[in-house]
């Protein structure tokens, strides 16, 4: 069996089917629960390396937010349409040079670029630039206004990023318009030139690599201030040199976070069972390149900490063929006595651990999951079970730094290569310039802590998702609101 990973010495690990044997090739099929999930987290987490900031008792710091929507109503009418008007469609970018080859970041137009940002900064506390101010009076300066471009994912525009972009856009004294492209690149690309005449700032949330060069070009020429979501725009099809600050998601460096803490909260939950009697399940989708990197991420880890579960105790279930794996792993395994399983999608979470449940290994395993919206719903209720945390992540949070980053953009705080500063990768300055690549934070909640760092996400961001939950001694600042630096950006 071929290395997966050179630097670990493990073999890949065994995709089986329900009865237990590996599988070799199967029927690709696409479950709507699956992609329903997907929606729910990937959209968050695209490209999705998080700082883990862990939250399981009083002394540890960490902080969490609301989600928009629950995640059994994820998936919006298929009649979608947006309720603003959209720019004048435009047939050519009028306002651009045919003679330049606009496939070439280096064409740009650098007499573009804004000047050094005054020391005097209007719209940011002491030591946040780019990050909301609420002691600040946004009326006190000019009312921008800010186009949100999506091109992919109708349900992350409606349901999550549009609504967290537009909580921002209203705090900041901002007018904001959210248009959805509904995976129309061609539109895209035609209509940025008139959008950027009647906007101040532009976000793009554009997974499309392929784009990159086309888009940078036409926004640099246009010197309109803007910024990408989720992603980091990259030069030669997104293979290349950084060419702006942006707000980045590392799947693979969560799926090892969440391997991690599998791996050591078994070892405190059973000191007297020995790893060997373990057993590793990653459930993964590996048609869907996000939740596939974070299988690659949690094999990793396992890996890096335990070679011998790696080669001969880690499981796939692979979601992606015709199987319900969890329970055919589980079977005839006499050898295991006790499983950690790390389910990316909370409905796959959910049905391991109902797999769990009849296999009779409800009370010697650990299941994680990310997002956490299900999760939460079941302990509201009183009702726990072996999925015993998960790492939660606020979609309000993530898009206060992207909001932020642009406001100081117009407003001449900051330019593109002054912006969070600390986040600079110090290998990725290129003859493009030096660019932050902010990491946003991800949170691991517990039964015991989750209602108090839910409420602490209310009150920073301003919103009132959970009502009800307990604010004693809770303020804005009881919990950090970012990640910290990697070392590898040193």
């Amino acid at each position: 069996m071929g290395k997966r990973f050179e630097k670990s010495g493990a073999s890949q690990p065994e995709r089986v089917d329900a009865t237990g044997f590996v599988v070799r090739k199967k029927k690709m099929v696409i479950r709507p629960s699956v992609i329903a999930a997907a929606v729910a987290f990937l959209i968050g987490v695209v490209s999705l390396s998080f700082a883990i900031i862990l939250i399981t008792d009083n002394n540890r710091n960490g902080a969490i937010s609301s989600v928009q929507e629950q995640a059994s109503d994820l998936l919006p009418d298929p009649e979608y349409t947006t309720d603003v008007d959209e720019p004048t469609d435009v047939d050519e970018p009028t306002d651009v040079d045919e003679s330049i080859d606009t496939d070439d970041p280096a064409n740009a137009d650098e007499s573009t670029e804004t000047a050094v940002p005054p020391t005097d900064v209007h719209n940011a506390p002491t030591g946040k630039i780019g990050m909301f101010d609420p002691s600040f009076d946004y009326s006190a300066n000019k009312r921008y206004k800010v186009a949100y471009l999506a091109l992919k994912c109708k349900a992350s525009f409606e349901l999550f990023y549009e609504p967290a972009l537009a909580h921002w856009a209203s705090l900041m004294n901002v007018d904001f318009t959210g248009i959805d492209f509904a995976d129309d690149s061609d539109k895209l690309l035609r209509q940025i030139p008139q959008i950027c005449k009647d906007y101040d700032g532009v976000i793009l949330d554009v997974y499309d690599e392929t784009l990159y060069d086309r888009l940078y070009n036409l926004l640099e020429q246009s010197g309109t201030p803007w910024i990408n979501f989720n992603t980091p725009f990259r030069a030669d099809g997104g293979n290349g040199a950084l060419l702006h600050p942006c707000v980045e998601i590392d799947q693979h460096y969560i799926g090892a976070m969440l391997a991690e803490h599998l791996y050591n909260q078994a070892k405190i939950s059973w000191p007297d069972v020995p790893m060997s009697e373990f057993g590793f399940i990653s459930v993964d989708y590996s048609t869907v390149p996000e939740f596939h990197e974070l299988e690659r991420g949690a094999f990793s880890k396992i890996a890096e900490i335990d070679p011998d579960m790696a080669n001969n105790r880690y499981f796939v279930a692979d979601y992606a063929y015709e199987a319900i794996p969890v329970s055919g792993i589980l079977a005839n395994r006499p050898n295991i006595s006790h499983w950690l399983i790390h389910a990316e999608a909370e409905n796959l979470a959910m049905e391991a651990v109902q797999n769990l449940n009849s296999s009779g290994y409800s009370d010697t395993s650990l299941v994680v999951t990310s997002f956490g919206a299900l999760l939460v719903q079941q302990w509201d209720k009183g009702i726990q079970s072996a999925l015993k945390s998960a790492f939660y992540f606020s979609y309000t949070i993530q898009a206060e730094p992207v909001f932020g980053a642009l406001y100081t953009f117009m407003n001449g705080d900051a330019t593109p290569e002054t912006i969070f500063p600390e986040w600079k990768d110090v290998h990725e300055s290129t003859k493009y310039g030096s660019f932050a690549k902010m990491i946003p934070p991800v949170y691991e909640i517990q039964f015991e802590t989750y209602k108090r760092v839910l409420k602490w996400a209310d009150i920073y961001a301003g919103t009132n998702d959970y009502p009800d939950y307990p604010s004693s001694d809770i303020t804005r600042d009881s919990y950090p609101n970012t990640a910290q630096v990697p070392d590898s950006y040193k």
